[in-house]
């Protein structure tokens, strides 16, 4: 048993390194820098955006609820797959959460959420 986690230990940590940098190669002329810089897979990144539009206000005294407010919030997400209607983004739950505290929904009487992923080439 001490040695199956002493190998995951080992693996873990050998399997920790950068990928994207650089590699140094020393030659008997002194040391020489190589780069080695790899391209991020940016492809699949998204770009989550959602919106509260307040359509209505509650008719209060003092409240800080106007008419026609918007409110925007931005996550991000990857691409893990196709369906027939589109992409599968995932995302943390954080970010695509449709809920609204108490204290908001007492001040709207009618209110809108809209939640769009767009891709790096902004579709």
């Amino acid at each position: 048993m001490l040695k199956v986690i002493l190998l995951t230990i080992t693996m873990l940590i050998l399997s920790c390194h950068s990928s994207v940098g650089e590699i140094i190669k020393t030659s008997r002329a002194g040391t020489t820098k190589t780069s080695t810089k790899k391209e991020i897979p940016v492809k699949s990144f998204a770009k989550i955006i959602k919106t509260l539009h307040v359509k209505k206000c509650k008719k209060m005294n003092i409240t800080p609820c106007k008419d026609g407010d918007k409110f925007t919030s931005v996550g991000s997400g990857v691409s893990v797959g196709k369906t027939s209607g589109g992409s599968l983004i995932l995302t943390a739950g954080h970010v695509c959460t449709m809920q609204l505290s108490e204290n908001a929904k007492s001040l709207m009487e009618e209110h809108e959420i809209i939640m769009e992923a767009i891709n790096i080439n902004n579709e």
